[in-house]
């Protein structure tokens, strides 16, 4: 399986950060949502059209036990950009910075999909390890009941945040069509 390459991924991360790794809290106050399906919010601009959600439950550990740390919002998002709206983007935004270039894992219903962590400027979002990676994960989000995703951040703290997938299909397809 090929990786992205470093050009496509400079792409992919320019375009997160300017709108892939908003947080889903701040895309409904600066885009508003034109529709929803479950706990998945669709939203719309020239070109471009996503579905985000922020997790159903969250838990923070350090060394085995129970942590706070104020990471902020987290959102699993999936980008259609017009005119190829048959390619899916799916981005995790992890709400604080995570360890650079650390795996993530992300898993529906007990199934494991590779994720990377950023690094730098850019270490706050992940994205699926390569192009065949995140065709299957969002394949595997519209069948699946629940998504969740462990992230790592400095000094041994991992969070894991578990995502509901009901209404996820439905608000795919909304946005699918909204691109074309």
């Amino acid at each position: 399986m090929a990786r992205y390459s470093g050009l496509a991924l400079k792409s992919l991360a320019a375009a997160i950060l300017s709108f892939g790794a908003l947080p889903a809290a701040y895309a409904q106050e600066q885009y508003p949502v034109v529709a929803s399906y479950g706990g998945w919010g669709v939203y719309q601009v020239p070109d471009e059209c996503w579905v985000s959600a922020r997790p159903q439950a969250s838990t923070v550990t350090r060394n085995g036990g129970s942590f706070s740390m104020d990471r902020g919002e987290v959102s699993l998002k999936v980008t259609f950009r017009a005119p190829d709206v048959g390619r899916p983007e799916t981005s995790f935004n992890a709400g604080a910075a995570q360890v650079d270039d650390a795996a993530v894992e992300a898993v529906i219903d007990y199934q494991s999909y590779p994720f990377f962590a950023g690094n730098g400027d850019n270490n706050i979002g992940a994205w699926p390890q390569t192009l065949a990676d995140d065709v299957r994960f969002v394949a595997a989000m519209k069948s699946g009941t629940t998504a969740t995703i462990s992230s790592f951040y400095p000094g041994d703290v991992e969070a894991t945040d578990t995502f509901s997938l009901q209404g996820f299909g439905a608000a795919l397809k909304d946005a699918r069509t909204r691109c074309n």
